[in-house]
């Protein structure tokens, strides 16, 4: 069965997905999904965390292998990566436990945050990968 996801202009003309859909297909991830960032370094989900229905980052407590280190914090998303500036989340507090930005698109001018910034497309495959239990150190989710 085919299906379409609806797209809309955003403020700069450009047609893309509504938030609401990258959010939910960040949500949609399972343990052990493997991902890259846009600089092509390796992202492993540990648990995608729960959506946040109050103010602050979209998603809450993320964990996720990164680089070597195990990174437990918040997911912000966006329809594209100049979303960030134009909602003034770096200079939100809120926003100070954001470890992950997660968008449709990158924006034409190639400005983005200072974080870890993923392309996830709302009907985009994901890689699978198996985390063996003894790479773990004891006690490191907790």
């Amino acid at each position: 069965m085919m299906y379409r996801i609806p797209a809309i202009n955003n403020q700069w003309g450009i047609h893309e997905f509504p938030e609401k859909f990258i959010v939910h297909r960040w949500l949609s991830l399972k343990s052990g999904n493997h991902l890259r960032d846009t600089d092509g370094n390796s992202i492993i989900i540990i648990d995608p965390g729960q959506l946040n229905t109050y103010d602050g980052p979209d998603i809450r407590n993320v964990l996720v292998y990164y680089k070597g280190a195990f990174l437990r914090g918040d997911v912000e998303c966006h329809c594209s990566s100049e979303g960030w500036f134009y909602h003034g989340q770096g200079q939100n507090r809120a926003y100070d436990s954001v470890i992950l930005h997660v968008v449709g698109h990158c924006s034409s001018g190639g400005r983005k945050p200072a974080l870890p910034h993923l392309i996830l497309k709302p009907y985009e495959n994901t890689w699978d990968c198996t985390i063996k239990q003894t790479s773990l150190s004891p006690g490191i989710l907790e």
